[in-house]
């Protein structure tokens, strides 16, 4: 097995300088949707489930046509609890960047 001491403290070095940029990132777009944000009725076209060695995160994917009938994907992680309760072909609110319909 490698000796991955070494590498500690480059490893933790880089946790430290992504996981602000993240947060960053993740304020950022909260405050494009919600300067910039508009709400359109959106169809969940797919769900999926990814595992990793300690967790499970659940994911939903939709579709849905911004304000000149521009039709739009988008995916989003959500909790367990939100997961089971949605179906496939439900309609759902999501809000978008009106100059941005990615985000």
């Amino acid at each position: 097995m490698p000796d991955w001491s070494a590498w500690r403290p480059l490893l933790f070095a880089c946790a430290v300088m992504i996981a602000p940029a993240m947060a960053v990132w993740d304020g950022w777009t909260y405050l494009q949707l919600t300067g910039k944000g508009a709400t359109a009725t959106a169809v969940v076209i797919g769900k999926s489930t990814h595992y990793a060695r300690r967790s499970t995160s659940y994911s939903v994917e939709y579709r849905f046509s911004d304000g000149d009938g521009r039709r739009w994907f988008g995916s989003q992680r959500i909790d367990r609890d939100r997961y089971v309760r949605l179906q496939v072909s439900q309609r759902i609110d999501v809000v978008y960047n009106r100059f941005n319909p990615d985000v």
